[in-house]
């Protein structure tokens, strides 16, 4: 049996975004890059234990790198 459906979902559009959600995304995004360079054959146990140090770091580094300014929440 085959089921078909049809979605009428728009896709994600980065720009569509509201700021605060794409500062959020992004931290959160490269924080799991932080962890998996801090432990990479344990990074998503690296990241649940040490999530805040993490989103931490992750927002300094968006704030002070010129590649991250559209993910800055302005």
């Amino acid at each position: 049996m085959t089921y078909e459906a049809e979605f009428n979902f728009l896709p994600l559009i980065w720009k569509d975004r509201p700021q605060h959600r794409r500062h959020a995304d992004a931290c959160l995004l490269v924080a799991r890059q932080l962890a998996f360079a801090a432990a990479p054959t344990a990074h998503e146990a690296y990241f649940h234990r040490h999530r805040a140090k993490l989103m931490t770091q992750a927002s300094e580094l968006i704030a002070a790198r010129v590649g991250f300014a559209k993910w800055r929440v302005r």
